[in-house]
């Protein structure tokens, strides 16, 4: 008797099923619309961010020395000084604010003028447009992306901050590239998005008080990174640890051979706020945050009189978009944003962090505003396209009408202020 290794099963004619002329013109007539939808919006995304660029450019270069007489303030007189003081470029690197201070003494070397040492702080507000550029276009779109720039560069703060040579200008970058490099390592996933959140942690540490924002963007990336670091070789794992170790390396160095409490606070930015007088009016200071920034500005040595940071539209559009995060809070992408938000301004509260430093990611929180006051008005006009485009255009006006306001402050009322013109006496050569 046979033993039969597989049943018998009747063998059933099976019909190739093809799709139709119809059918095959319909997928092809649909991947075509789907092409042209991405490339105009690709080409959009790089009109925008290219127009965001140029105008930056614009506002940050022009009468870059000029505007103050060609004069330098204290902060630039003591840049200027720390160049001489540490004459080897790599000696730079191991102070606090090592990347800046690196960064003026090769651009000083080309040309020793005021122009030039303001240089690496323009190339600092350049690289937070960006990011704030390429964050909205992420989370809104790139017509609000486009918004929420333009009222970043044209803020007066924004600019007073970057068009002079000063190390609290890396205080820019430091909450809003955190969260742009936590949001690299939730949708690349990648080795490339691990290697530029060590990059980018390290060289944030060299900034006083940047340890608990590292911290908190440390929590926030662990899982996704913990999971891509699973899916790596062990050549690629000890890849990161060496870029990161060579980053920070001057900084471990130099706080291993001066390893005074004295250096420590300062690191931990406590040496720089006032050492007890900041905890002891740490409640003062947390008001004067939002405070300076939206109704009265006080102890500001680069605000015009006692105007806030943000005009009055801004101000507006950035409590509508904070009410937004509130509703989505349980969302990490929203999540992340607010955290950093608050974080940010507590270290601001105990005078580590320049209240400054909170205007690139409240520019993200104005376009969650700008992109909830458009839902609104699109969905009172669903198929309507000439209300919708009058109503983008009104709301476009608007802003521009607040970015031209506060770029005047800046360039004419900023400029010629008798508290402003004090701060900048002497010349350099």
């Amino acid at each position: 008797m046979a033993i039969l290794s597989k049943p018998l099963t009747p063998k059933v004619a099976t019909k190739k099923l093809t799709p139709s002329k119809a059918e095959r013109d319909k997928l092809r007539h649909l991947k075509q619309n789907y092409l042209k939808r991405l490339s105009l919006s690709l080409s959009s995304t790089i009109v925008g961010a290219v127009t965001v660029l140029v105008l930056y450019l614009l506002l940050s270069l022009w009468r870059l020395s000029s505007l103050t007489s060609n004069k330098a303030s204290l902060s630039e007189l003591v840049t200027k000084h720390q160049l001489f003081i540490d004459s080897p470029w790599w000696k730079s690197l191991s102070y606090i604010y090592g990347p800046y201070y690196f960064l003026v003494h090769g651009i000083y070397a080309i040309h020793h003028s005021l122009f030039f040492i303001r240089l690496p702080s323009i190339i600092i507000g350049l690289a937070v447009t960006l990011i704030v550029y390429w964050l909205a276009n992420e989370y809104y779109g790139h017509k609000i992306a486009l918004l929420s720039s333009l009222m970043l560069i044209t803020n007066f703060g924004f600019l007073a901050i970057s068009r002079q040579s000063n190390p609290v200008a890396t205080q820019l970058l430091l909450p809003i590239v955190l969260v742009a490099a936590v949001y690299s390592v939730w949708t690349w996933d990648s080795f490339f998005s691990l290697l530029l959140f060590a990059t980018i942690s390290a060289f944030c540490l060299y900034i006083p008080g940047s340890l608990w924002l590292v911290a908190a963007s440390g929590i926030f990336a662990f899982k996704d990174a913990r999971q891509t670091l699973k899916e790596l070789d062990l050549k690629s794992k000890i890849g990161l640890l060496i870029v990161f170790f060579i980053a920070i390396g001057p900084l471990v160095y130099r706080l291993a051979i001066h390893f005074t409490n004295h250096q420590i606070a300062n690191w931990l930015g406590y040496g720089l706020s006032g050492k007890l007088s900041a905890l002891n009016s740490f409640g003062i200071n947390l008001l004067r945050v939002p405070l300076n920034l939206f109704v009265y500005s006080s102890h500001m040595p680069l605000s015009i009189g006692h105007l806030p940071i943000m005009p009055i539209a801004e101000a507006v559009i950035i409590l509508i978009g904070l009410y937004c995060y509130l509703v989505r809070i349980k969302n990490p992408k929203w999540n992340l944003m607010l955290i950093m938000i608050c974080l940010s301004w507590l270290v601001s509260g105990l005078g580590i962090l320049s209240v400054y430093s909170l205007i690139p990611i409240l520019s993200i929180v104005m376009g969650a505003g700008l992109a909830y006051l458009l839902k609104e008005w699109y969905s009172v006009f669903p198929r309507n396209p000439i209300a919708k485009y009058a109503g983008f255009t009104l709301m476009s006006l608007i802003i521009l009408f607040s970015c031209f306001y506060s770029a005047r402050s800046y360039f004419v009322a900023w400029a010629n202020s008798p508290s402003v013109t004090s701060q900048y006496s002497k010349s350099i050569h």
